[in-house]
């Protein structure tokens, strides 16, 4: 008789210190609400440090999801099937309801960065159910931190503090 199958067991909660999620961790996002950029920039932060004073973001945008199609963890995409991708998430979030917004995740740096969509108006059961469609690893969850949440077991990898920056875009003249 064939030994039964071992018992699945909880998926780790992933170490932060090991890549990609550290470089997760220090992401510079960036929300664009009609003429504004909104730039989350992280700040190192001790573990219990209680979060600092109002972020800047909105309340009406609390909590924030952001959220991508592209690049499906570890495959690397054309920019074009990066397109499609988020066209379709984007029709998918919109046609469920959500108030969807053009995001940027990037590095510090400037090296590298991902177009993504930044949402509202929903928990994040739904955008870890979107995420595991487009087979990513992890979303952002913003209000007092950003959150880094693992996709695959909902852990919630990382949490830092941020300072808010707004850019304005400049108007046209008549």
């Amino acid at each position: 008789m064939p030994a039964p199958p071992p018992t699945p067991t909880p998926d780790p909660t992933p170490d932060p210190t090991r890549e990609p999620w550290a470089a997760y961790a220090t992401a510079v996002v960036e929300v664009t609400v009609g003429d504004e950029r909104f730039v989350l920039t992280p700040t190192a932060v001790a573990s219990g440090t209680p979060p600092g004073p109002d972020t800047g973001l909105p309340d009406a945008l609390r909590p924030l999801w952001v959220v991508t199609a592209a690049d499906p963890y570890p495959q690397r995409l054309t920019p074009a099937q990066n397109a499609a991708r988020n066209a379709r998430l984007r029709a998918e979030l919109e046609g469920g309801g959500l108030r969807v917004l053009d995001a940027l995740g990037r590095a510090p740096d400037g090296s590298t960065a991902e177009v993504s969509l930044a949402v509202t108006g929903t928990d994040r059961a739904t955008v870890l159910a979107h995420a595991a469609d487009h087979d990513q690893l992890a979303v952002y969850e913003i209000d007092d931190r950003i959150r880094c949440v693992s996709v695959d077991g909902a852990h919630e990898v990382t949490a830092r503090p941020y300072t808010t920056s707004i850019v304005r875009r400049a108007r046209r003249p008549r």
